[in-house]
């Protein structure tokens, strides 16, 4: 199995990017990604904090050996973890 850790985020996409991770057809691969806000917010007082430039990281880029431009690649995902409990956040 392949793994692509979450120091491995990007906030834009540019086609001259080197990948995070070569891959082949069907392998499988754990992701692991951080939350939409870069992981900054650990309790209320966080959000006041918060630096909107660092929000929505993606995990990536990931190359798919054998693609061409133009093809559809289809992913399926197994499962999700959580980190904590976002509920207790904003109470």
């Amino acid at each position: 199995m392949k793994k692509i850790l979450k120091d491995n985020y990007i906030y834009v996409f540019e086609k001259n990017m080197k990948p995070a991770l070569y891959c082949d057809d069907g392998d499988i691969i754990d992701i692991y990604t951080l939350d939409c806000y870069n992981n900054q917010l650990k309790s209320i007082e966080d959000v006041d904090k918060l630096d909107y430039s660092k929000t929505n990281p993606a995990t990536g880029p990931i190359f798919i050996n054998g693609t061409k431009k133009g093809d559809t690649l289809n992913g399926i995902a197994y499962r999700f973890y959580g980190r904590y409990d976002e509920s207790k956040i904003l109470e």
